[in-house]
């Protein structure tokens, strides 16, 4: 195992509740050795921000029993950027900021240009597609690796999807969906980036080619074991065009989301169909994301009313190895308000792998180009979280 002995993890986005996840996860829920010899450094644009998670943090490792340094710093991205870098020089950086929607890659060149990786939750479909290709150069210039979309979608769908049909003759249809529990905090940045996107044209495989449909149109219903069955609409991610491509479906791929509140996703879904409707007769498109502190709003008020279970379903068809019709599901459950960590687990398990092995590809990817399905669910040993996969014959 690598020595990683004072090897610095700036945590941008730490005091965000992914950024909580992550310092909790690598501090409380994961393997003693998995991160051994690490410091953290927590990153806000205040200093009261800044305080308040090292004193969070520095509490949890106590109670952890473990020896990991955590320091705190002020960071704006916008400010002084490539001078902060090089004064922390950080072995790696976690992103954790988004909206990834209306991200640029400032930051990601900027740990680069110092010699650090960086991993990324990006979801964002234009986000994510242009990554590669702007910064593969730097970050093998650098030796360094850039990951992108380590998060439920696309590293831990892809990854699902590669094992569930790795073997098989032809893909017929993939539909993937996130189902979050009502009591999960989410933050700002998540509510903004939901909004980006409602009644915008979002990308979907339809017919074994690349479509759009409009963003939080109801489309299906799923159901997790043991849970009730969820409406689910159409979400904006990158997962459609990237598995449609790279599996050759023949006819549908999408991605979907599904509130457990029937108020809230009946209420976005509402949303969708007027601002599709404001676009096409009044042609004036329509800014949701102000509706942000609304919708936080009404999360408050149906929080009672919710559970803290959900999980994820990955339902694919075609035709096996042998040529036998076949549909398979893969469908994961989380109890006790820990579904909100599951899109940090594919950032946990690059960080892992960064740390105990050695580089020797560095390049900019999507972080399933990186991880494998069981090095991510690894990082779920210590949570409330379970898996299964169902198969029948079509």
């Amino acid at each position: 195992m690598k020595n990683n002995n004072g090897k610095r993890i700036l945590i941008v986005g730490a005091s965000g509740s992914f950024g909580e996840r992550i310092r909790r996860h690598i501090v409380q829920f994961s393997d003693a050795d998995a991160f051994a010899g690490v410091e953290l450094w927590l990153t806000s644009r205040n200093q009261e921000s800044v305080q308040s998670m090292v004193e969070e943090t520095q509490k949890w490792v106590q109670n952890a029993d473990k020896d990991i340094p955590i320091h705190g710093v002020v960071l704006d991205i916008t400010k002084n950027l490539n001078e902060k870098m090089r004064a922390i020089k950080p072995f790696a950086v976690l992103d954790l900021s988004g909206p990834f929607q209306f991200a640029s890659y400032q930051l990601a060149e900027a740990a680069l240009k110092v010699g650090a990786h960086i991993l990324d939750l990006a979801d964002a479909r234009d986000y994510l597609m242009g990554y590669a290709p702007a910064l593969d150069d730097l970050a093998r210039k650098n030796g360094v690796m850039a990951l992108s979309g380590a998060s439920s979608t696309p590293a831990l769908s892809y990854s699902v999807v590669q094992h569930m049909v790795s073997e098989w003759q032809a893909v017929h249809n993939i539909a993937i969906a996130i189902m979050p529990g009502g009591k999960s905090k989410v933050g700002a940045a998540v509510l903004k980036a939901v909004l980006s996107y409602c009644g915008r044209p979002v990308a979907i495989w339809r017919n074994g080619k690349l479509d759009t449909a409009r963003g939080w149109k109801h489309d299906k219903s799923f159901t997790l074991p043991n849970l009730r069955k969820r409406r689910c609409s159409y979400v904006d991610t990158v997962d459609a065009e990237l598995m449609g491509t790279a599996f050759k479906v023949k006819d549908s791929a999408g991605f979907y989301a599904g509130l457990e509140s029937q108020l809230e996703q009946i209420s976005i879904e509402a949303m969708s169909k007027i601002t599709a409707m404001v676009k096409k007769y009044l042609n004036v498109q329509l800014n949701l994301t102000r509706l942000e502190p609304i919708l936080s709003l009404g999360r408050h008020l149906t929080h009672p009313f919710n559970s803290a279970s959900g999980g994820m379903v990955v339902a694919v068809d075609g035709f096996d190895d042998a040529g036998k019709a076949i549909a398979r599901q893969w469908s994961l459950v989380a109890h006790s308000d820990h579904g909100p960590s599951i899109p940090i687990m594919a950032m946990a398990a690059g960080l892992k792998k960064l740390l105990q092995t050695d580089v020797t590809n560095p390049r900019a990817c999507m972080a399933h180009e990186y991880l494998t399905m069981d090095e991510i669910l690894t990082q779920t040993k210590a949570y409330d979280i379970s898996w299964q996969m169902d198969e029948g014959e079509i």
